[in-house]
């Protein structure tokens, strides 16, 4: 019976307020007000009664959902996918009294990386440079999140791998659905990690949690993930994550929006971490992917997943650091 009221509720406790991209591949939703009895108990207040969602202007609080809406493809990022979020966080940029953003994606997944498609491109490509370019360009443009001057939580809802891991990470802090899971595969797939990830996961982790993620590209589930430090804890039921993020969101929105704002700019400072610093890392990851696409283990790497198997990876050749 709950778990029904609370599905029910996931599919009323928003608005979409605008669309974004080819095929609407990023939406901005509104939380309505729905304090009904599984509402409360999501955002930690145990006891309100039932009502109908309120969706009036008065009501809004200045959180946002930002939704990666390509459901089909485990809202892997592309062109367009990235063309429609610089444009969602144009508007959100520009939303007078936004208070805090939940991301998100659509469907089953969060993020499964890069698309097939987009992947394919830098592997036809034998110009490093060239590589190094298009993926600085994605990663700015998704890593810009970290930009936006209030507190953003990744609501890890699916699969969230490789460059959607890194989307995660660029958060502030993520909630994660049991059943869901976080993995930057990169070095499995014959490549460099990307998405800011050797910058980001040390500061949300350890250096040494980062090794082992980084380094063995091992996939995490939710309760390894919260055992790492990658997402708050408890992981919640898949009906429960969203209202558990919003309700998250709420309790931030709550304070002084100038004292919330300024300490999210020193906390996101804190040890050198500020946007500037992350943008150099993704600059040299996106370099050194860059290389690494125009070799025969990003080939090995992407055929080997393609069909299901081990990759058969080459030695470094003698003389290579």
């Amino acid at each position: 019976m709950r778990s029904s009221l609370l599905r029910t509720l996931v599919r009323r406790m928003s608005v979409v307020v605008s669309r974004h991209g080819d095929a609407d591949a990023v939406l901005i939703e509104r939380p309505l007000r729905a304090p009904s009895a599984a509402a409360a108990t999501a955002d930690g207040n145990h006891g309100a009664s039932a009502a109908e969602p309120q969706g009036s202007a008065e009501d809004d609080d200045g959180v946002r959902i930002l939704r990666l809406n390509t459901a089909q493809t485990l809202n892997c990022l592309s062109d367009s996918m990235a063309h429609g979020f610089a444009s969602a966080l144009a508007e959100l940029r520009a939303t007078p009294g936004l208070r805090a953003v939940v991301v998100t994606g659509a469907g089953r997944g969060f993020c499964a990386g890069g698309s097939y498609d987009f992947i394919s491109e830098r592997l036809a490509c034998a110009d490093p440079a060239r590589n190094a370019g298009a993926l600085e360009r994605l990663y700015g443009t998704f890593l810009a999140l970290r930009s936006l001057p209030v507190p953003v939580i990744a609501a890890v809802n699916g699969p969230a791998v490789g460059g959607g891991a890194g989307v995660a990470l660029a958060c502030d802090m993520r909630l994660i659905a049991s059943g869901a899971s976080i993995g930057l595969n990169f070095v499995r797939l014959g490549i460099s990690p990307g998405m800011g990830a050797t910058f980001l996961l040390p500061r949300a982790t350890s250096h040494a949690v980062a090794c082992r993620l980084l380094l063995t590209g091992e996939v995490v589930g939710a309760e390894e993930a919260v055992a790492l430090g990658l997402a708050l804890g408890p992981a919640h039921p898949p009906a429960e994550l969203l209202p558990a993020a919003v309700g998250l969101a709420r309790r931030m929105a709550a304070g002084c929006p100038r004292a919330v704002r300024d300490t999210l700019r020193v906390l996101r400072n804190e040890g050198g971490g500020g946007q500037e610093a992350l943008l150099r890392a993704a600059r040299q990851e996106a370099a050194r992917q860059g290389f690494f696409f125009t070799r025969p283990d990003a080939k090995e790497g992407l055929e080997a997943v393609r069909g299901k198997r081990a990759a058969r990876f080459q030695p470094p050749e003698e003389g290579e650091d």
